[in-house]
């Protein structure tokens, strides 16, 4: 037996398709296009800022910066990484999460929580050490010591008062990791956190 179409429930579900589409033209809003960025967000796109780590361990590495946006909500992620080309050598890496829209969300209080930022991080055997607060330049970070791979790093985050919008706090996060087999006692990662600069 052949089914026919109704007529009337093609024409009813154009007539949906086309209210929505307009409800999101109202919305500033393109759903068909995955790059389209609405120029409210563009109006808010802040100012280019540095991201440093003012360590003498890293002073021969030449920082990879990336820049992108994301979204739900709108965030604008900057990113400096100081790697090299073994994972067992001293590396770090800084990144910075500017909002855009009124939705956007803020860090974990943890800052172990921050290290699934850094997939190549994440996915190693970690243990964590005890949780201290210390004031650097940016304000206050919140930080913890861990082992990962035979390295021993510290992860740290915190709120970037200076950088703070109407749509809510920026977040600075980042990591560092000594050479595998070297040291990085309680004090040395404190002084990790402190060498942190957003300029």
């Amino acid at each position: 037996m052949e089914i026919k179409r109704s007529p009337i429930g093609l024409t009813l579900a154009i007539l949906a398709a086309g209210l929505g589409l307009s409800a999101c033209a109202e919305l500033d809003w393109n759903p068909l296009d995955p790059a389209f960025v609405p120029e409210k967000i563009k109006a808010r796109m802040p100012s280019p800022v540095e991201l440093s780590l003012d360590l003498e361990t890293l002073q021969e590495i030449r920082p990879i910066n990336q820049e992108r946006l994301l979204r739900d909500p709108f965030r604008l992620r900057r990113e400096a990484n100081w790697n090299r080309s073994t994972s067992l050598e001293a590396s770090g890496a800084l990144i910075l999460i500017q909002p855009l829209d009124d939705a956007s969300g803020t860090m974990p209080d943890d800052p172990k929580e921050t290290l699934a930022l850094w997939p190549d991080l994440a996915w190693r055997e970690t243990t964590f050490l005890d949780y201290f607060k210390t004031n650097n330049e940016i304000g206050t970070a919140t930080w913890r010591r861990f082992s990962s791979g035979g390295q021993l790093c510290v992860v740290f985050s915190q709120a970037v008062p200076a950088l703070k919008t109407p749509q809510g706090s920026t977040s600075l996060a980042g990591y560092y990791c000594s050479a595998a087999g070297e040291p990085l006692t309680p004090g040395q990662a404190e002084t990790v956190v402190q060498s942190a600069k957003v300029q």
